[in-house]
Parts: structure tokens; C-alpha cells; sequence
């Protein structure tokens, strides 16, 4: 089954005053009640909080609800569009601080009615809390900045100048940030009834001073023991269990080089779940038998973790779309699924709104409907049988300061050279299946490169056709048959040739997998998983 991260922000800035009320609240968390969800993860803040807290300031803090967004409160947030095409960043920061202190005003706590609702149903629901956000610290009069951050520059990793970005990141070797955030935990567990409790260091996932991660192993494990005893004491007083879990780094010894000494969290049986996780972008390689080794015999959960959003290799030209597709969704979760997760996690996988719709028009959109369906289909390897899938070639995005940075792509291959990739596919495909080899190329000085042969498993792949663009590259696509005798389970081995006289370099690569009836995809065009 699945667990769903909701952010602190989406509800309140994607969905319009209408549903700011009891009903309202009602009706969103209830789409997820039919679904493969069995986990509700619900992020309560990024720095600021979105419920009413006094560990911290609200997201409404120092807003006139009398006044537009040109108030003085937003004049930090740029009035544009948030991406090329996108909604106005103003207006959706607008929306998530008036709703959120709207329905603070008629007295309506979402959080706490979201999980009595799904408790009745049987339900759980976990919160979350971001524990290093630093969202828009490259614009320190953006209104998303709590008080405790602007006023204490000292309590940083670094100072601007050295690392604008993950250098404003707290530092937690410093008592009063570890006191600070550790006051936020303590609010919100002994506020709500919950199923389960998760420290994302996944916001950010830098934590010390640049050199000292290995001072702060012994700092992040006394914070983790910390909030255990928390939810212990909280675990007698509502009379059931709550659960604890961290989101970390997608590879154990990045987790371990950045502070986070999960093996000892795990048998010290500190935590219930850990979800490996990505930064922003999807990775489809994530190493679980490692994982699985590392947590074995000691009950703790481990969640494969698939992010919204797409990484172009760097320097390409093959520039992916940021959305994920639910083709891609679903080929990262039968993997996952084979290589032995105890649970698929979609972080930022949230209800795609498109602007103007709401509720019923909503779900009865192609995007409400897509959305829906994948969440009724990726949450098992039952499920996902006979659907179609795509495999990419993907690589990590957070490393500790020591790890080596090598992409995978792109990769340059020189004339009568080959370039080979592993990737996990998951089970064979269903007879009535076909599966392709997909790839762009480019000359190694730029332009379009020649014709390669590309062989899975050691056996010729046919070419059979170019797709002039694929969803998630922007350049025309080279596609190869694969013989459905040539897939094996689990793994795959992709062997791309150059034949040519001349070096060229790979910025794509990926098996796909189709519907039944060899249809791509198996339904509809598509459609963009999340925003």
C-alpha cells in the first residue's frame, strides 16, 4: 500500500475559498479514503507553520486579511508567475496565508479534523515537520521566513556569501536551534491524536557546519531519542501507538555522511519506517537490498520514496519535463516493489488542480481522474500488472561532502565503443506486453549523432522507430524493440553501441514497457502525475 506526503502549503494555495469550511476540509481529505493510501502524511510547516502554533509563527503572523496581496506583508513575494506559464507567485502565497488564517478564525483546526475524520474510516494519518526548510532563503523578505531564522544568522551553516542556498540551513549543533525545533515537535505531538510521527530531514538535508557531519551523528541521534520519548509518553496517554519515521537520503552511506546514523536508530528501535528518499527528483535506482540489510531484524519499515519531478542531466540538452508521468510513476514503483519495499511513498504527488477547477469538476477533469487512478493502481505489483511502465536511467541528487558526484549521464561514447546501463525493471512483462528501448544521442561536439545499435541483455534490439519527442525529453527519441525472450526479471542490462567514426554522448536512456495489446500507453495521453 501507499503513503502520501500533503505539504504545508498545496491545500490552502491550490484550492479556493469555497472550500475553506467544514465541508470543504471534509470532502478533500475523503478523495483519498478509496484509494491504495494507507498512510496521509500531512506536513504542517515549511519554516513558518500552518496551524496555529506557539512554538513558532504562523503563516499568517504580520498579514491584514483586510488587505489585498499588494499589502506589505507579500511585497517580498514576486508578483510573476511562479514558473513559465505557471500561476502568479504572489497570488498563491495570497491564498495559503488567507485561507490558512480563515479557517483558523471560524475555529477549524484541518489537521486534527483531518485525522478524527479518517480514524472513523479506519484510517491512518501520520503529520510530518520539514526539519531544515529553506524555501526562498534567496529572498530574505519573502514571507515564508519565520522570525527565529531572520533574527539569528549566527545559528546558520554558513554565512550567504559562502552558500546562499543549503548554507542558510540551521545548524544543529547549537543548542538554541536544537531547543527551537525540538519545541515545534513537542507542540504538535502533544496537540494531536496521531498514528504517526515524521521528521523529514529530507528539508533540507544539511545540518552542520560543512566538516563537522560526523560531530553530528551522536547530535541528530539525541534529537531522534528525543522525540521517541515523546511519542511514548503521548502513546500512554491516548492509549495506541504511534509510530515514528525519518526521511533521508536515498543511499544509506550519503545518510551516514550527512548525520543521519539511521543503523543506530534502527537498533536502538528508535524509529518504526524509514522512507529513502531523493531530494526533489525522481531516482529510479534506489539501493534496497542495502538497505534491507541494514535494517534486518530490526522491525523497522523501510518506504521506497517517488518524488514528482524529473532531473535533466546535467549539461543536456535533453531537457525533461519537471513532472512525472504516471507511466513513470508506475515503473518506479514496480521496481521498488520487486527489489522488496515494505511501502511506496509519493512525495509531492498532490491533487493536480488545474486553475479554475475544484470538487466535482475536478474529478471528473482528465487530470482528477488520472491522478485518482494512479493512487488505485501503484500501491501494489498486483495492481500494476499489465499496465504499461517506463524504466528511466536516473541518478542521485544529495550527496555527503566526501561521495564523489558521477553522473550517469550524460555519457560519452567514442567511436566503436559501448556504453552500458543496469536498471530495475521489475517482473517480466504480461504476454500481450512489448517493451522498447528508448534513447537520444547527441554528437560529442553538439548536433544530432548517427544511428547505434542498442542490445538488452546481450541480445540486438531492432530499431523501429523515432519518436520525434517523448514526454520528459525534448529532443526526437530513438526506439528499439526488445525481444520479449531477451527480458529478464529484476534487473536489466541496457548495451548502447557506436558504430560510427565519430564520439557521441548519451543524455537519455530507458526501457519501456506497455500496456496490454502493446498500446502506449496503456491509458490516454500522459498526463502528468503532480504539478
Amino acid at each position: 500500500m501507499l503513503a502520501l506526503n500533503e505539504d504545508s502549503s498545496h491545500f490552502f494555495s491550490w484550492h479556493p475559498k469555497e472550500e475553506m469550511n467544514a465541508e470543504g476540509l471534509d470532502a478533500w481529505v475523503d478523495q483519498y479514503a478509496d484509494t491504495q493510501v494507507e498512510e496521509l502524511i500531512l506536513c504542517t510547516n515549511a519554516q513558518r507553520s500552518s496551524m496555529a502554533s506557539t512554538a513558532r509563527q504562523t503563516v499568517w503572523d504580520g498579514f491584514d486579511p483586510a488587505a489585498d496581496k499588494n499589502q506589505p506583508f507579500f511585497a517580498g513575494v514576486p508578483d510573476q508567475p511562479l514558473w513559465s506559464g505557471g500561476p502568479n507567485a504572489r497570488e498563491l502565497m495570497y491564498a495559503w496565508v488567507y485561507h490558512a488564517w480563515l479557517l483558523h478564525q471560524q475555529g477549524l483546526d484541518p489537521y486534527a479534523r483531518w485525522i478524527a475524520r479518517r480514524r472513523r474510516r479506519g484510517l491512518r494519518t501520520w503529520l510530518s515537520m520539514r526539519m531544515n526548510d529553506v524555501h526562498y532563503v534567496n529572498n530574505p523578505d519573502h514571507c515564508i521566513h519565520d522570525r527565529f531564522w531572520k533574527e539569528h544568522p549566527e545559528y546558520r551553516r554558513t554565512p550567504p556569501q559562502v552558500d546562499g542556498y543549503n548554507g542558510q540551513c540551521f545548524d544543529y549543533a547549537i543548542p538554541e536551534v536544537f531547543e527551537y525545533q525540538l519545541s515545534y515537535a513537542r507542540e504538535l505531538i502533544a496537540r494531536y491524536d496521531l498514528d504517526g510521527f515524521e521528521l523529514d530531514w529530507m528539508r533540507n538535508p544539511y545540518y552542520f557546519k560543512p566538516g563537522r557531519e560526523k560531530e553530528g551523528l551522536a547530535v541528530l541521534t539525541e534529537f531522534v531519542a528525543a522525540v521517541r520519548q515523546l511519542l511514548d509518553q503521548r502513546t500512554r496517554e491516548v492509549n495506541h501507538p504511534i509510530q515514528l519515521g525519518v526521511r533521508v537520503p536515498s543511499r544509506p552511506e550519503t545518510a551516514l555522511g550527512l548525520g543521519f546514523d539511521v543503523p543506530t536508530w534502527a537498533e536502538r528501535r528508535l524509529v518504526d519506517k524509514v522512507a529513502a528518499s531523493s531530494f526533489l527528483f525522481l531516482e529510479f535506482d534506489l539501493p534496497v537490498a542495502r538497505w534491507k540489510a541494514l535494517l534486518k531484524d530490526t522491525g523497522v519499515r523501510l518506504a521506497g520514496v517517488v518524488d514528482a519531478a524529473l532531473q535533466p542531466p546535467p549539461g543536456s540538452a535533453c531537457a525533461m519535463s519537471r513532472a512525472t508521468t504516471r507511466e513513470m510513476v508506475r515503473g518506479a514503483a514496480t521496481a521498488f516493489w520487486d527489489r522488496g519495499v515494505d511501502q511506496v511513498y509519493l512525495f509531492n504527488h498532490m491533487d493536480n488542480n488545474p486553475l479554475g477547477l475544484s470538487g466535482k469538476k475536478y474529478e471528473a477533469s482528465d487530470s482528477g481522474q488520472s491522478y485518482r487512478q494512479m493512487l488505485r493502481e501503484v500501491g501494489s505489483l498486483q495492481t500494476l500488472s499489465g499496465l504499461s511502465r517506463r524504466h528511466i536511467i536516473t541518478q542521485p541528487d544529495t550527496f555527503a561532502p566526501e561521495e564523489l558526484k558521477a553522473p550517469t549521464l550524460p555519457r560519452l561514447c567514442p567511436a566503436g565503443a559501448s556504453a552500458v546501463f543496469n536498471l530495475a525493471t521489475g517482473p517480466i512483462p504480461a504476454a500481450g506486453q512489448r517493451v522498447q528501448l528508448r534513447l537520444t544521442t547527441e554528437l560529442a561536439g553538439g548536433g544530432t549523432a548517427p544511428a547505434c545499435q542498442a542490445r538488452l541483455n546481450g541480445t540486438l534490439c531492432p530499431a523501429i522507430d523515432s519518436l520525434p519527442q517523448l514526454q520528459g525529453c525534448s529532443r526526437p527519441v530513438s526506439v528499439f524493440e526488445a525481444p520479449s525472450a531477451a527480458v529478464r526479471p529484476g534487473e536489466n542490462q541496457i548495451a548502447i553501441h557506436n558504430s560510427s567514426a565519430q564520439g557521441i554522448q548519451l543524455t537519455h536512456v530507458e526501457l519501456a514497457v506497455s500496456g496490454m495489446g502493446g498500446q502506449w500507453p496503456e491509458q490516454g495521453p500522459e498526463t502528468a502525475a503532480s504539478p
